[in-house]
């Protein structure tokens, strides 16, 4: 784990920060708290974690192309801007209620989410090639696009 490494090589304190992934607000819920519970774990093993915190708050434009496309796709934080007012999203509410208890469970972790699923890859490294779900999975984007 690279935290440890960074831990172990170092000796100073650590904060997780900038955490957050772009999808629905169930998702970002259930992003946090895999990093919070791993951020728990790894203090009480003794590493000095200070915090983790959220990303993009107000959210961001353009990160799902690393900036290169201008006014490129918005994706919410924490407050959703996209009617020119910050609105709230669900993501408040389950931070507020983890700052106050560490332990707090929110309906959304009671799912997996697409990085915990089996068929979460599309790459099929047995074949050295594209796997059929890959075929599957692309044509359905092409189709929601």
């Amino acid at each position: 784990m690279l935290l440890k490494e960074c831990w172990e090589r170092y000796k100073i304190p650590i904060a997780i920060t900038e955490v957050h992934v772009n999808g629905t607000t169930e998702d970002q819920i259930r992003w946090f708290k895999e990093v919070w519970d791993i951020g728990r774990q790894l203090k009480n093993e003794g590493l000095d974690i200070e915090g983790v915190t959220s990303w993009a708050l107000l959210g961001s434009y353009g990160w799902n192309n690393l900036l290169t496309v201008p006014h490129g796709h918005y994706e919410h934080g924490a407050f959703d801007v996209q009617a020119g007012v910050p609105e709230p999203t669900e993501l408040v509410s389950f931070l507020k209620n983890l700052a106050t208890d560490p332990e707090y469970h929110h309906e959304a972790l009671d799912q997996k989410s697409w990085w915990q699923l089996e068929n979460r890859c599309f790459y099929n490294g047995e074949s050295g090639g594209r796997s059929q779900e890959f075929e599957v999975r692309s044509q359905e984007l092409e189709v929601g696009s």
